[in-house]
């Protein structure tokens, strides 16, 4: 099957960009651009992609550092300038996303407050809820974090709903997953 996006080190960029630097993505990058295969052609076609379809005020922001995506491929005097999409990703990622521990405890601090964010959507829609707890799932795993508490966060943040039913069956799969606790 194929990868959703570039690969570095064995991991999916989009997925674990955090753990990432520049210079790892660069240097990916330079090794399949010289090599002239099927990964430089993605990368050309990213690239193409991206810089067509985001913002004027992104794309000159990220515009501002060059080399973070335009590599000197081949060996001298024969050396081309390219502009590379899976480099260019990495820029536009870290221009747009903060990859720092307070992404992380921006993340952990939403799914601890879970009874306060499920109180406050209106018939408390448990959809909403669980999209917004994916999210802040990925977020931490974007970081490389994961959290230790999330079932307890999540029997807080249900048990705020506001449909009887709804809680009532909840205090019953509480007490089953308590009982196989003990």
């Amino acid at each position: 099957m194929p990868s959703m996006g570039p690969i570095i080190g064995g991991h999916l960029m989009t997925k674990r960009y955090a753990d990432m630097t520049q210079e790892q993505v660069r240097l990916a990058a330079i090794a399949y651009q010289n090599a002239r295969g099927r990964n430089a052609q993605n990368a050309t076609i990213l690239y193409n992609f991206l810089s067509a379809s985001i913002t004027d005020e992104v794309l000159a922001k990220v515009n501002t550092e060059p080399e973070r995506y335009v590599l000197p491929i081949g060996i001298a005097p024969n050396v081309e300038m390219v502009n590379d999409g899976t480099c260019f990703l990495k820029a536009v990622i870290d221009y747009s996303i903060t990859n720092s521990r307070s992404s992380a405890s921006a993340a952990r601090t939403a799914l601890s407050s879970l009874d306060v964010y499920i109180a406050s959507l209106p018939d408390s829609d448990i959809t909403k809820a669980n999209l917004y707890i994916k999210g802040k799932l990925n977020e931490l795993a974007a970081c490389g974090e994961t959290t230790t508490d999330l079932i307890d966060n999540l029997f807080k943040g249900y048990f705020k709903a506001k449909d009887i039913a709804f809680t009532q069956w909840l205090q019953r799969i509480k007490d089953d997953w308590t009982d196989r606790r003990e």
